[in-house]
């Protein structure tokens, strides 16, 4: 495991000069460190009720970078949608039945995506990696045999 002491600039971005090599290693490096798991909280702490509550949820339908966001939302007793509040009585664009439960800041939202996609990217790189040993083994036992 290599370790790095380096300076940033306000951006988290390495302001010592390197070569390519070293700033390729930095990069690997940064790279692992993000494939740690955390311990977020992933547990929605507003639940609806009579009241109007605003908070935070999150969107995952695909693994593309540009679809994954966390989404200011309301909910109520029957009612949810996006936005700091609900739509004038008189109309029905984006209001959802029923009432859901919401994060209640933006971070334990973001936290909560997090944990949902390290257990998800686990689960596939663990599909993956009882694939490559199946194949390790049938290659082995065919091996075995000739």
């Amino acid at each position: 495991m290599l370790a790095f002491l380096y300076f940033t600039d306000d951006g988290g971005e390495p302001v010592m000069a390197m070569n390519k090599k070293e700033k390729e290693a930095f990069e690997e490096a940064r790279s692992y460190r993000a494939l740690r798991f955390t311990d977020h909280p992933t547990s929605k702490d507003l639940a609806p009720g009579s009241e109007l509550i605003t908070g935070y949820d999150y969107r995952k339908p695909s693994f593309t970078e540009s679809m994954i966001s966390i989404k200011t939302a309301w909910s109520t007793r029957s009612k949810h949608g996006e936005g700091k509040a609900p739509p004038p009585a008189n109309t029905f664009g984006g209001v959802s039945r029923d009432g859901i439960s919401l994060y209640s800041s933006r971070k334990r939202a973001l936290g909560a995506l997090r944990r949902e996609l390290e257990r998800e990217f686990a689960r596939i790189l663990m599909k993956l990696m009882m694939r490559s040993q199946q194949k390790k083994q049938k290659k082995d036992k065919s091996n075995d045999n000739a």
